[in-house]
């Protein structure tokens, strides 16, 4: 297993001769290897994904990624393990394109060497900025690079087809205008007229290539198999039980075999930090409908939770009592302690597991409406310059020199110094009093809100 320490970005400029993939039945299939100087290296799967694959078959003219193979399929190098980590996109056309990071620690093992097999096509397909690779704007690959579909008819009919060509199941949506934006790069295809029962898109006729620009837009696809993740009820899109969109329903996780690489995997792909190993409530409430994944496990390098070797869909022997559920450390919260009631106090941010303050340094009437406004407390009242009202607090000073516009719906969305550097004391940790005293909790607080009830019947309840 490849075990890589703490990591920092750079630039680095390779040869003209990478990369390569070695072992293959053909040029475009094999062991990923590097070329550094003179020496070529491999590269250690664990944090190798489908975006750095992509660019690897772009840049080899191989068309797209038909298959990310682990265990050294294709046999173990003999050279050199690279440290570097290839933070791609997915629109780069070299690999060096791609931002790089190299541990600062490296123990590895060749069984551990990425390996990738392309789809070799003169023509390939994919859909592209719709989360996932069965929802999208359609592209095609050829003459060496991707390009678009243009079709000012674009019809159900048509999208059949390229759901059945991507194994994506059944179209469900088919569209002519830019819902997932327009490409730059050519266009490649237009007018294209399925009767919906091709095995391929260039099976439709007619299918004209190199057509002369038209005022058309690209057109995308919606498929049944289109996937989505989110966390609910835990206050924020970064905390919470984890769902699944899948078959056009929403559905749960189940807890076993879950671990913390599964939930390092899911706040990477929601763009929310890191996991913390800290326990939401369980009485935040079971999920409903279908208990979509069991028995996941991740390498964590996957860029999507469903691409984690698992059970078949919807298969399981688990209750919605063992839903997963995952706080990151992006989640926040918001809220104002030592006060005669909850819209007045010292003003407390939870930030990365821990809660901290907010420095009243350049604190204005502004940015305490803000904080009123967050918290549903009515208008702003007052604002304490000093802790002496409410008491100092402890942890970290979360923010400092604070510069809200009014116009934003929570303090963190405000201009600010970087989280957690300031030149504060607790004692200047920053008060407010809104104008409501008497406003009920909001139901999704999780740190205080959440009552259960047992086997027996009997309910608790936290209050005060």
């Amino acid at each position: 297993m490849c075990i890589c320490a703490a990591t920092f970005e750079h630039s680095i400029s390779l040869g003209d001769h990478g990369p390569r993939l070695v072992g293959g039945e053909d040029r475009c299939s094999g062991r990923v290897e590097v070329l550094h100087g003179e020496q070529w290296g491999t590269l250690c799967d664990v944090h190798f994904g489908f975006e750095a694959a992509s660019v690897i078959c772009e840049h080899l003219q191989c068309g797209a990624v038909k298959e990310i193979p682990r265990g050294a399929q294709f046999g173990k190098g003999t050279h050199r393990m690279w440290k570097e980590n290839y933070r791609c996109r997915g629109n780069e056309s070299r690999l060096w394109e791609c931002p790089l990071s190299s541990a600062e620690q490296f123990n590895s093992s060749h069984e551990n060497d990425v390996s990738v097999v392309c789809s070799d096509k003169i023509l390939s397909l994919r859909l592209m900025n719709g989360g996932n690779r069965c929802e999208g704007r359609v592209e095609i690959y050829y003459n060496h690079s991707w390009g678009r579909v243009q079709d000012s008819l674009w019809d159900m009919d048509d999208a059949k087809v390229v759901c059945r060509q991507l194994d994506c199941g059944r179209a469900i949506a088919a569209y002519n205008a830019s819902k997932y934006g327009e490409s730059e790069g050519p266009v490649w295809v237009y007018n294209v007229q399925c009767r919906g029962n091709e095995s391929h898109l260039w099976s439709c006729s007619p299918f004209e290539q190199n057509p002369i620009l038209n005022n058309s837009n690209g057109v995308g696809v919606l498929c049944s198999e289109h996937k989505q993740l989110r966390l609910t009820d835990g206050g924020s899109p970064c905390a919470g039980r984890v769902e699944v969109y899948y078959n056009e329903k929403w559905g749960t996780v189940c807890d076993d075999s879950w671990d913390v690489t599964d939930a390092r995997l899911v706040c990477k792909q929601l763009g929310c930090g890191d996991a913390l190993q800290l326990t939401l409530p369980a009485s935040c409430g079971p999920g409903t409908g279908p208990i979509w994944l069991n028995e996941l496990d991740c390498f964590g390098n996957e860029s999507f939770l469903w691409d984690c070797p698992n059970a078949s869909w919807g298969s399981h022997d688990c209750s919605h009592k063992e839903d997963v559920k995952v706080m990151c450390s992006e989640h926040k919260e918001l809220r104002l302690v030592n006060g005669k009631h909850r819209c007045e106090g010292r003003v407390e941010i939870f930030y990365n597991g821990i809660w901290g303050t907010l420095c009243s340094d350049k604190v204005d009437k502004r940015d305490a409406e803000v904080i009123c406004k967050q918290l549903q407390c009515g208008p702003l009242v007052s604002i304490n310059y000093e802790a002496w009202s409410f008491g100092e607090g402890s942890g970290p000073i979360w923010l400092d020199k604070i510069d809200c516009g009014s116009h934003e719906t929570t303090l963190w969305q405000c201009q600010s110094d970087p989280w957690g550097q300031h030149n504060c004391h607790h004692r200047e940790d920053a008060g407010v009093v809104c104008s409501e005293s008497n406003v009920i909790e909001p139901e999704h607080h999780i740190s205080r809100q959440c009552t259960g009830q047992t086997d027996s019947g009997l309910t608790l309840r936290l209050v005060g």
